[in-house]
């Protein structure tokens, strides 16, 4: 069984790597992202969304 640490590394590397099927793996269904800017986002809209936006910058390494 995977912990939650080391579940949120591999949510992170998912991002720094724009490995899309990692990231995939790591999150759940059913899906929702919520933010100061979105309410309720399905997990297909959150990945058109924030996925593309995020994978089109480059994210710098990180250390947990």
């Amino acid at each position: 069984m995977t912990g939650p640490l080391e579940t949120v590394k591999k949510a992170l590397q998912a991002y720094v790597d724009k490995d899309r099927a990692l990231i995939d793996s790591v999150i759940g269904r059913p899906h929702s992202f919520t933010s100061p800017l979105d309410n309720a986002l399905s997990r297909e809209i959150d990945f058109e969304r924030c996925w593309l936006s995020i994978t089109s910058h480059r994210l710098p390494t990180m250390h947990i």
